[in-house]
């Protein structure tokens, strides 16, 4: 898995840097950018969403249970009542 250490790394900057390049700061310069975007794209740098959501304790995960998760019923009110659209539904 690819770390956020490993771009910072290839692309010659800081953790710090690609931080706040990646959370659309403009506090980073255009050749620092440029970098640090061409090292995410070779090597397919994903964030991981466990990792951000336990640094924001915010994981937009819901969890509902029934007695059947085939049941279309609760796959369709499932996606009509949940607003958010990062949202991951788990049912069980």
């Amino acid at each position: 898995m690819i770390t956020i250490r490993d771009v910072a790394r290839l692309a010659g900057g800081s953790v710090a840097t690609l931080s706040r390049m990646l959370n659309s700061s403009s506090a980073v310069a255009a050749d620092t950018r440029d970098a640090v975007l061409q090292a995410v794209e070779s090597l397919g740098y994903r964030p991981n969403a466990n990792a951000q959501a336990l640094a924001t304790q915010v994981s937009d995960t819901i969890g509902a249970v029934g007695m059947s998760v085939s049941e279309p019923f609760w796959v369709r009110r499932s996606k009509r009542s949940i607003p958010w659209r990062s949202a991951c539904i788990n049912m069980c």
